[in-house]
């Protein structure tokens, strides 16, 4: 499927150029409700046992986030640097990201003593990775998973290298853009069967769209 990561100019440059992604680390989350359950029976030692948890899946495990679509101009105000930066369009394996879903509740962990079981926890976080609180839901957002061990290490971040679960095909430049259409496509050379698109706003409705006479096939 086709999904669409959103950048800074700066950060779009940088994984465009060294052709990674760059991977967060589950702890560091902007909503602090992620992988955070919800507690029928406000019990600390069970809140603690779930707070530990996500401490440690958070030392194996970090996130891509990605959009269905890269039309919502919240998108770009959000996370494109109010619409100077890029939305990168990936073909990625179905299997490979998990679908959100959006709710108005949260996963209440309903249980009033810590399971034995291990396997019971591990259910609850199954549901809490794909479930965000209802206003997100502009986002459409899937989510990849990665294992820290085994993604490039530069600087104390981590990247996951385009690859064939993370294969570029769109790039998409902002409608605010200070960047020239030859500042633009050099950032493709070496790249190859991706479309490049600047961006404008749409005339009649709220959203953003293709220019279609800055469109280009990179072959």
């Amino acid at each position: 499927m086709r999904l669409y990561h959103f950048l800074s100019e700066k950060y779009a440059i940088e994984a465009l150029r060294k052709k990674r992604l760059k991977v967060s680390i589950i702890s560091k989350l902007s909503d602090p409700f992620e992988f955070h359950a919800g507690f029928s029976n406000p019990n600390p030692q069970i809140r603690k046992t779930f707070v530990n948890f996500k401490a440690v899946i958070s030392k194996e495990f970090g996130i891509l986030c990605f959009s269905k679509r890269w039309n919502n101009p919240l998108l770009w105000s959000h996370y494109s640097e109010k619409h100077t930066g890029c939305a990168l369009g990936f073909d990625i394996p179905d299997n490979k990201a998990t679908k959100v879903k959006y709710s108005k509740d949260r996963p209440l962990f309903t249980w009033d003593k810590i399971p034995q079981d291990s396997s019971l926890t591990q259910i609850y976080f199954h549901e809490l990775i794909k479930t965000k609180f209802l206003s997100w839901e502009y986002e459409e957002e899937f989510r990849s998973f990665y294992e820290l061990r085994i993604l490039d290490l530069d600087n104390g971040l981590y990247f996951q290298t385009f690859d064939n679960n993370l294969i570029l095909k769109e790039v998409i430049v902002g409608c605010n853009s200070k960047m020239s259409d030859k500042e633009f496509l050099g950032l493709l050379k070496g790249y190859r069967n991706i479309t490049a698109i600047r961006s404008r706003m749409a005339f009649k409705s709220f959203k953003i769209v293709r220019n279609l006479k800055k469109i280009w096939k990179i072959k």
